[in-house]
């Protein structure tokens, strides 16, 4: 497991630079595209499906625990209806899909993309489990006690028990399996319930007693990766929780999450209710990109040109090292890979800062997340960019850097306009 896990973060790795030059070239011939609808429709197809690489290169990483995201304390309430709002457009108009959150906090420490991704995917996988796309999804989310830490009633046995997520099954009769997955160690303890539930198909005790196993899957080939339930265990497990099941043949199946749930909440802000304009169009800046991966730097150069930036690129850490050694005041910002042979975007910033380079320095990683934070605060690395990136993403970044009074191009400070507001994604293929 290793092994794989250490293969499935290099090949997420691999895969985020092809959808970095995918996502931004794409970017770039929407601002440029005229008002040909099939052509724009064509080109949110692009879009759309690099989205969903996007979401298939987290749930690889989720699995291969390579994705070790920051957490904080969150209302796991509001994810929750972010994400049945996400999971709303994905079901077909034979199925109902109701929701029902409890009002109020629901405080938990967390990682919102993590969770809001657990959800979505349960929903949709509820709605595949629908006859005939017919019947009703619920997304249901509850304060509940739990008495025991393993729940009262289930008196199976452990099966297939990794240390980090032992699981219980227990037959309930000849139709129907209840499973717990992972052990709640705080219990008895007020708990969160996140509750997925369906009138579909149901799962017979074999299927339940591999469904967490990663590439299983019993939909038809194309339809699924079978990487969606062992990215939810990965997520839950990282956040010291566990899953109940409950399904019978012929009659649904309903998924539930227990979280912990704290007794106090100091909520964070969250940016993206930010009422600030993101900004992105800059002047005359002279930005050096560094990255080893030659389709993700030509990408990220003509975004730079095209918000108006003069941008140069090296393709390699001692390359860029031995420029800036010659020119010291060329650049007013550099942009480096996180993930680079011979030497990272880490040792790269902090040669940089040894020799006196004080400009701004921005690390692009699809794997951002492991990144050190101490270590970057140190080097004064407080902006990122994730890959796969578009040119908004570009801009708002350099946007965020200017906010901070860093930038100033070689005729005054930079200049920033608005860019148009994001589209809603085409979900009409």
């Amino acid at each position: 497991m290793g092994a794989i896990g250490r293969v499935a973060g290099g090949v997420a790795h691999d895969f985020n630079n092809i959808l970095a030059a995918i996502s931004g070239f794409a970017s770039l011939l929407e601002l440029d595209l005229g008002d040909d609808p099939k052509q724009r429709h064509m080109l949110r197809q692009i879009g759309t499906a690099a989205n969903r690489g996007k979401e298939l290169v987290h749930s690889i990483m989720t699995f291969s625990r390579a994705e070790q995201a920051d957490r904080t304390v969150i209302d796991a309430g509001d994810v929750c209806r972010e994400a049945a709002t996400i999971a709303g457009l994905s079901m077909t108009g034979r199925a109902h899909f109701d929701v029902d959150i409890e009002p109020g906090p629901l405080p938990v420490q967390g990682n919102v993309t993590q969770i809001d991704r657990a959800v979505v995917n349960l929903c949709l996988n509820a709605r595949d489990a629908l006859l005939d796309a017919r019947g009703v999804v619920q997304l249901q989310v509850r304060r509940v006690h739990i008495d025991g830490g393993r729940m009262s009633g289930m008196r199976g046995s452990l099966s297939m028990s990794p240390a980090d997520a032992p699981i219980l099954v227990e037959s309930a009769g000849p139709r129907r399996t209840k499973m717990l997955v992972g052990l709640l160690t705080h219990a008895p303890a007020e708990y969160l319930r996140i509750r997925v539930a369906d009138d579909g198909c149901g799962m017979s005790e074999s299927v339940m007693r591999q469904m967490f196993e990663p590439f299983f899957t019993t939909k038809n080939v194309g339809d699924g990766t079978g990487l969606g339930l062992s990215s939810v265990l990965g997520i839950v497990s990282a956040h010291g929780g566990a899953i109940a099941v409950d399904s019978a043949l012929g009659k649904g199946t309903s998924f539930d999450i227990l979280l912990p749930l704290l007794p106090e909440m100091t909520m964070a802000p969250d940016p993206a209710q930010s009422t600030q304009a993101r900004p992105a169009h800059s002047t005359e800046m002279r930005v050096l990109v560094v990255d080893d991966d030659p389709q993700t730097r030509d990408a990220l150069e003509t975004i730079l040109e095209k918000i108006g930036c003069e941008a140069s690129s090296c393709d390699n850490a001692r390359e860029a090292l031995a420029v800036i050694h010659d020119e010291p005041d060329l650049f007013d910002l550099v942009i480096t890979d996180y993930i680079m042979p011979d030497m990272d975007g880490m040792e790269l910033a902090a040669k940089l800062r040894k020799h006196g380079f004080a400009r701004p320095i921005i690390l692009t990683s699809g794997r951002l997340q492991d990144v050190p934070t101490s270590e970057r605060e140190r080097l004064g690395i407080d902006v990122l960019l994730p890959k796969p990136f578009t040119l908004r993403d570009v801009g708002e970044m350099i946007w965020a850097v200017a906010q901070r009074g860093q930038l100033s191009g070689r005729s005054g400070p930079v200049r920033i306009t608005q860019l148009p507001p994001r589209e809603s994604p085409d979900t009409s293929a």
